[in-house]
């Protein structure tokens, strides 16, 4: 609705120019008809009277067109009104039955008719028939045919032409000017919303990186005292119980804050050269101790890789652990494909969960947007800010019923600058 108001004064201007092309090209058509007209009716009104005084002379129109600028005549010829040319300004033509002549429609009328001939030689020429009465010849009605070369006249129609092609390319560049200025104050106010956002993110991740300092200080000694009282209190069931659940509920919290620590402060990118397909194995073996199956396809010629290792360890893990999650049966097989994609290498991570809808799948890489019961929500957000970090790019595609795949796209070398970090 914001462009509502820009796009109606485009759409008018383009309307009225429209309208403006259209106007000046049926002007042009007429202007240069009328003048093709006027000029055949002067024309035919001087040879009307030259036939009156003189009567039917074989050198009249040779004589008129020596005498006249003929530029604009085609030819001039009399009829009787059988069709028989009693003159022709080509003497060849005079005795022979005109062609194309209706004399029936203009005798009836007894009104000179205009139209458009094409001749022999593909020219096409304007003919005004005037019926004329020569009184010499017992006032029977003869025709009288001027034909007029066209291109002087269509000048008119040529210049309004090139009129309406300078409107048309003025209405396209404003076209393209107006899509081009909303296309970027769109962008401009996405990159203002990008800023705010990152703002935003910035101070929460200065503070949750401050409580989760100072949170996991006290919360360890509540663990590590819990867990001391649990082994004293072996003949107490309920107090060990109690104790019991103080352990797991501040575990549950020690993750959330180490989450909260490793959201807020990436950290420093520490680049080292290492193999893929080994880093891969060591993967599968942290998540194998965890019960989590993984089917690898490796499609790679060169396995090596110059970045941060320990970053790109954490990436797999989180999306392998959330892989794990979706996926509704305990046994059901996660596949992982790897490969080289000019000068960079794409992980590929698919599982057969339930997969998301559009609104979830838009807001998964939020922070603390969790579908989960007990999940913090920054999973996801972590793995894009570590992603980030790398250079890299992160895509999901998912739909209900059809399992999620995530695309982890990095350089195969990044270049750094010393002691960068990347805070939220």
């Amino acid at each position: 609705m914001k462009y509502a108001v820009t796009i109606m004064a485009i759409l008018f201007f383009t309307a009225a120019g429209i309208l403006d092309f259209v106007s000046t090209n049926r002007i042009a058509e007429q202007g240069a008809k009328m003048v093709l007209n006027n000029t055949a009716y002067f024309i035919g009104i001087t040879l009307n009277q030259a036939i009156i005084r003189t009567g039917i002379d074989e050198e009249l129109f040779l004589d008129l067109l020596k005498k006249q600028n003929v530029e604009n005549i085609a030819f001039i010829a009399l009829y009787d009104s059988s069709g028989i040319t009693l003159l022709h300004s080509s003497q060849r033509l005079i005795g022979t039955k005109a062609n194309r002549l209706q004399l029936t429609e203009i005798i009836a009328k007894k009104a000179p008719l205009s139209s458009y001939l094409k001749l022999r030689t593909g020219e096409e020429v304007y003919v005004l028939d005037i019926p004329i009465h020569i009184p010499a010849l017992s006032g029977s009605v003869h025709i009288l045919r001027i034909a007029l070369h066209t291109y002087h006249a269509n000048e008119i129609i040529r210049k309004a032409r090139i009129h309406n092609t300078t409107g048309i390319i003025i209405l396209a560049a404003l076209w393209l000017m107006s899509f081009a200025l909303l296309y970027y104050v769109k962008r401009v106010e996405e990159l203002q919303k990008y800023q705010m956002q990152k703002k935003h993110l910035a101070r929460l991740g200065e503070m949750s990186a401050v409580l989760a300092h100072e949170i996991r200080n006290p919360l360890a000694s509540i663990k590590g005292f819990a867990q001391y009282m649990k082994e004293k209190s072996e003949n107490n069931p309920d107090l060990e119980e109690g104790l019991g659940t103080i352990v797991t509920e501040s575990a549950r919290l020690e993750g959330l804050t180490t989450d909260l620590l490793s959201y807020a402060r990436i950290g420093e990118i520490k680049k080292q050269r290492f193999s893929l397909t080994e880093l891969l194995i060591e993967t599968e073996k942290i998540l194998a101790s965890e019960g989590i199956s993984v089917s690898k396809q490796l499609l790679l010629k060169n396995d090596m890789l110059n970045t941060d290792k320990g970053k790109l360890l954490q990436i797999l893990i989180n999306l392998l652990h959330n892989a794990k999650d979706a996926s509704d049966d305990e046994n059901s097989l996660i596949e992982l494909t790897a490969h080289e994609k000019k000068g960079c290498v794409s992980i590929t991570i698919k599982d057969s969960g339930a997969g998301m809808d559009k609104e979830t799948l838009q807001k998964a890489q939020e922070p603390f947007f969790t579908t989960k019961v007990r999940g913090t929500g920054l999973g996801l957000a972590i793995v894009d800010s570590l992603v980030h970090a790398l250079k890299g790019k992160l895509v999901i595609h998912s739909e209900i019923g059809k399992g999620t795949t995530v695309t982890v796209t990095i350089p195969s070398e990044i270049s750094i600058k010393k002691s960068q970090t990347h805070d939220v």
